[in-house]
């Protein structure tokens, strides 16, 4: 295990990649700038694994027992982290955890700005109590779609005309509502230039299946869990 966080760490990033890892089979990421390490809902972390990580910003993106643990974000923050992101609910339960100044609590419409990077919030369709979606611009122009937990919404298509999605991460099971065949209405909406899936224990080739007969020109990307994946963004645009 040691060995996956060292290289997804310890790999020198060119300036128009990115580096990214999932860390459990939910919405756990790690991702990787040329400047910067961000958290997303990291839960579920084996003991003796939990001393590799780190990062510049941690997200939560709500409350539920498999994206948000305290003790974990109080550690991660500890080692150097500068920002937590979290919506209402998620603040209340770890803002005794983290110092005050560096928790910013964001609802929809939210925009918070940290050296270089741009995290927008948009709403979602996810039984909490603030369900949200969130852009992430990076300091290196990637614009990267974290959906979470979310089902497909109307909105979805707005969102990707607003914001050209580089790369859209999309939940294909698990969370209420999701699916393969519901992620590809996704990528449909959002119509990104390549696509990750992620939140499930299976379904990721019939999803590859699915968008490859059906939007060949987006790029999938199926991932495992404590890989590290390195990204060019001539991989997608070529």
């Amino acid at each position: 295990m040691s060995e996956a966080y060292n290289t997804f760490y310890g790999k020198e990033l060119q300036e128009n990649e990115i580096g990214i890892m999932f860390v459990n089979q939910y919405s756990g990421t790690l991702l990787r700038t040329p400047k910067n390490t961000i958290a997303f809902d990291i839960t579920e972390i084996p003991g003796a694994t939990r001393q590799y990580l780190k990062a510049d910003v941690i997200v939560v993106s709500h409350e539920h027992y498999d994206h948000l643990d305290g003790v974990l974000v109080k550690r991660i923050f500890e080692r150097g982290a500068k920002l937590v992101i979290a919506p209402p609910a998620v603040a209340k339960s770890i803002n005794y955890l983290v110092p005050r100044d560096k928790l910013t609590i964001v609802e929809v419409n939210s925009i918070v700005e940290h050296n270089g990077l741009r995290f927008i919030v948009k709403p979602g369709d996810h039984p909490c109590k603030t369900p949200l979606t969130m852009i992430i611009q990076t300091d290196n122009d990637f614009t990267i779609y974290h959906v979470f937990d979310s089902k497909s919404f109307a909105e979805m298509e707005e969102i990707g005309k607003d914001y050209p999605v580089d790369i859209a991460i999309v939940p294909i099971g698990i969370a209420p509502g999701t699916s393969p065949e519901d992620a590809l209405n996704m990528v449909k909406m959002i119509k990104p230039k390549a696509v990750i899936p992620h939140h499930a224990t299976f379904g990721f080739e019939d999803f590859k299946r699915l968008v490859e007969r059906e939007v060949p020109e987006v790029k999938v990307y199926v991932m495992k869990k404590n890989q590290p994946n390195f990204i060019n963004k001539t991989d997608f645009e070529s």
